[in-house]
């Protein structure tokens, strides 16, 4: 998610909603974006909240410094950091920020030189107003006293960390909070997702348990993650088999207008509107939504599938082949290996429906060399629909092709509807795979 939103809060000095908006990203983001980090500590900051703002400065210069290319970012961030330290007359640890900020800062070093300069002298202050003398610019105002970090930030960072466990502990106890309610469903929510290939039985429990959470928060309505909360909860009620509850929610949010047409979590409620119809076999408007997303993001590859999925359940192969094949070239790109597997399932599907087998074997053949790339889970649910589908296609291609037409003809005599109709099945069976790949920190 951009940061664009929040900085433009920022600038405009309204650090609520900065701060809010950095809670959003932090909150969903598969590898935190290092920029919310900084706007937030930079909006704590500004609102004299300095042990929240060193907590958020700390966070980001941590992730920085095990990157490469951010040095910028990192004398910026040691710069704002050594201010809040200065207010809190840490004055060491600000001289010791203000030295890393000129490592950082070479073309800036007078400006920096400067800064030591005053804050030796403020620390001579400090030692003579210990000694009994009053010095009253050096007491902070009461609005600028250090507050104690907003204990959801606690909870964000441990879910960000991937530490699920650790999250849910935090939630206890702070249940009142409608917002730390949502949080401990997105951790109950991801949980389910990194098990469900695992432990179905123990995701599904999750996944109940984290939608009653996020109905909870929509009942309130105060919540800054109230949208959040409608699109995860529709998400989770589509991999339960409740799309209809899943429309149901949809429309709601649509009928409240809090989603903007650009924004992202636009396109994550659309391409669940689409499966939802999808599961419904409403194919019309599950492709009419699909069409919504890829106006918006032409590469968004959930929206190719059910394209194409939509395509095959009403006989326009060609264009359904077009879709897959358009999302293998993407996924290639992308070097996304478990996309690249799951497309060129697709294709062979798609060859087999149309009875061209001769297509349909090779392309099934050639996943395997991938599946050593896959994750365990991904790869056993892989090579259990390929071998579902082998069942369905004729042995592999003779050498001469009147044979190979002879063969056709001998496999053809069972009852061709039964093979489509079967083969279909696997569409309506294939569970949506990007909800269960893995947790979403870990890869996405």
């Amino acid at each position: 998610m951009s940061v664009i939103i929040p900085m433009t809060y920022l600038f405009t000095g309204d650090t609520t909603n900065a701060i809010l908006e950095c809670d959003e990203i932090l909150s969903v983001a598969a590898h935190p974006n290092l920029g919310a980090f900084l706007i937030r500590g930079w909006a704590h900051l500004l609102r004299g909240e300095y042990e929240n703002a060193v907590h958020d400065f700390s966070r980001g210069i941590d992730k920085m410094e095990a990157s490469d290319g951010l040095e910028a970012l990192l004398g910026v961030a040691y710069r704002l950091r050594a201010i809040c330290y200065e207010h809190q007359a840490e004055w060491n640890l600000a001289l010791s920020d203000l030295k890393a900020a000129l490592y950082f800062y070479e073309a800036e070093a007078d400006v920096d030189t400067d800064d030591l300069a005053e804050l030796r002298s403020q620390h001579s202050r400090v030692k003579q107003k210990k000694t009994g003398e009053s010095n009253p610019i050096d007491v902070p105002p009461e609005s600028a006293a250090p507050l104690r970090r907003p204990h959801r930030h606690e909870v964000l960072n441990a879910i960000g960390d991937g530490d699920l466990e650790k999250a849910l502990d935090l939630c206890q106890g702070h249940l009142d909070d409608i917002n730390i309610r949502f949080l401990r469903g997105l951790a109950k929510d991801f949980r389910g997702r990194r098990s469900w290939s695992e432990n179905k039985p123990s995701a599904e429990t999750d996944f109940e348990d984290a939608i009653s959470e996020y109905s909870d928060v929509i009942k309130d309505t105060t919540s800054h993650f109230l949208t959040r909360a409608y699109v995860r909860r529709a998400q989770l009620q589509i991999s339960l088999q409740q799309p209809e509850d899943a429309l149901t929610g949809l429309d709601e949010l649509n009928e409240r207008h809090l989603l903007n047409e650009d924004e992202p979590l636009n396109i994550h409620a659309t391409v669940s509107r689409g499966i939802a119809e999808l599961r419904l076999y409403q194919f019309n408007a599950a492709g009419a939504a699909f069409d919504d997303v890829l106006l918006l993001d032409p590469k968004n590859l959930l929206a190719l599938d059910g394209n194409g999925q939509v395509d095959l359940y009403t006989e326009n192969r060609a264009d359904a082949l077009q879709h897959f094949t358009t999302a293998l070239a993407i996924a290639q790109d992308r070097q996304e290996k478990a996309n690249i597997a799951h497309f060129m399932f697709m294709i062979a599907l798609t060859y087999n429906l149309d009875e061209q087998y001769e297509q349909a074997i090779p392309a099934l053949e050639a996943i395997q060399p991938l599946l050593g790339d896959l994750q365990d889970s991904e790869r056993r649910q892989l090579h259990q629909k390929m071998d579902i589908l082998r069942q369905f296609l004729p042995a592999p291609v003779p050498d001469s092709e009147e044979a190979f037409e002879a063969q056709r003809e001998v496999f053809m005599d069972s009852t061709e509807k039964e093979v489509k109709c079967k083969a279909l099945l696997l569409c309506i069976l294939y569970e949506v795979y990007h909800r269960t790949r893995s947790h979403p920190y870990a890869a996405k």
